[in-house]
């Protein structure tokens, strides 16, 4: 270092008294103003000269001690997976409705399918944003049987609480998610119409609620329909491999479509119809859900059910808001309609192509 450098000396944070000293108005004035309460009882050039002021000496509202005079933090909990593009779309969608009603997330990447994460951690994670006085949270949950008494502190504080993709059905909690339903319906049709008449569903034999709706969904349709006859093949987990995809087409007898429970199931299932010698979308149609990158990369690309997950984490934190802006805001569900996205993987019921060969 040069001797006549001299080092960098951090500049202190302006005060309110300073910035009141420079506008010529009380310290009361100037914090009134800054926080843009009341500002018709001042005169336009009071105002200019405090927000000159404060632009001046680059004055920051210190977040930690409004919160301690006003008891609302602007901080929001958020507890969401990080280990695929669906919840990163989510924590997007948050996030960017959070900052733009001056919110701030405090984001804790819970990770729990991928790193083995179980309900303890997750739990002990909420007590860290309960500490920090969040002012509501948004939670992708981990422990799917979780009850009012497993989030005590959250319930008896009445902080508001959103939960995202997974209901929580024994906890007071608003969601945000999918509708399941209309994806199922809309997959199923879609399949009718090509002419297909004996339709499988491929997913876990699971109790996370995501899984137990899609399954119940196929079934309720196809009790509506007489001429569809439907087909079940449950694996033990959510991650399946192409294994367990091979053994199920190998049994799946009049079987010419299959809705896969996500993108993950459906491309083992194309990868086992290829060891088996089966076409598709020639000889067997797939249809995912999710919408995840791997949907388009697939060859031939997949046939899905885009769930809008940047729109669902909107919703979240739209309805968290409501319900921290006005506390008796009763709890909701917001389900967010899915498209179908036809891609390469279905195609007409093989008698058809058959007969238009």
């Amino acid at each position: 270092m040069s001797s006549q450098t001299k080092p960098h000396r951090a500049q202190p944070q302006p005060t309110l008294a300073r910035l009141a000293a420079e506008a010529g108005v009380s310290v009361s004035a100037v914090s009134r103003i800054l926080a843009g309460k009341k500002l018709d009882t001042f005169l336009p050039e009071t105002v200019a000269r405090v927000k000159a002021a404060a632009e001046k000496f680059r004055y920051r509202p210190n977040r930690l001690v409004r919160g301690i005079q006003t008891g609302r933090t602007g901080l929001v909990g958020v507890v969401i997976p990080a280990y695929n593009d669906f919840y990163g779309m989510v924590m997007a969608g948050i996030h960017d409705h959070l900052m733009e009603h001056d919110r701030l997330p405090v984001v804790l990447w819970s990770g729990a399918d991928a790193m083995g994460l179980q309900g303890r951690a997750e739990l002990e994670q909420i007590h860290s944003l309960v500490d920090l006085r969040v002012e509501g949270i948004i939670l992708k949950p981990v422990f799917d049987a979780a009850s009012d008494q497993y989030m005590h502190e959250i319930i008896e504080r009445n902080i508001p609480l959103v939960v995202v993709d997974r209901a929580l059905p024994r906890v007071h909690a608003c969601f945000a998610g999918s509708d399941d339903d209309v994806a199922m319906a809309k997959s199923l049709d879609f399949l009718k119409s090509l002419g297909h008449r004996c339709i499988a569903y491929f997913g876990p034999a699971t109790t996370v609620s995501t899984g137990v709706q899609r399954l119940q969904s196929f079934r309720v349709f196809m009790a509506q329909e007489p001429d569809l006859r439907g087909r079940e093949f449950l694996t033990g987990e959510w991650r399946t491999n192409c294994g367990e995809a091979e053994a199920f087409l190998r049994g799946a007898g009049e079987v010419t479509a299959v809705v896969a429970v996500n993108d993950r199931f459906a491309h083992a299932v194309c990868e086992a119809a290829k060891l088996l010698g089966r076409r598709v979308p020639q000889d067997l149609s797939v249809i995912g859900h999710g919408n995840l990158p791997v949907s388009t990369y697939m060859t031939p690309s997949l046939t899905t059910v885009e769930q809008h997950p940047y729109e669902i984490g909107r919703s979240a934190a739209r309805r968290l808001l409501a319900r921290i802006e006005k506390p008796p805001e009763p709890c909701r569900k917001v389900l967010i309609p899915p498209d179908l996205i036809v891609r390469d993987s279905t195609g007409p019921a093989p008698h058809l192509y058959a007969a238009g060969s």
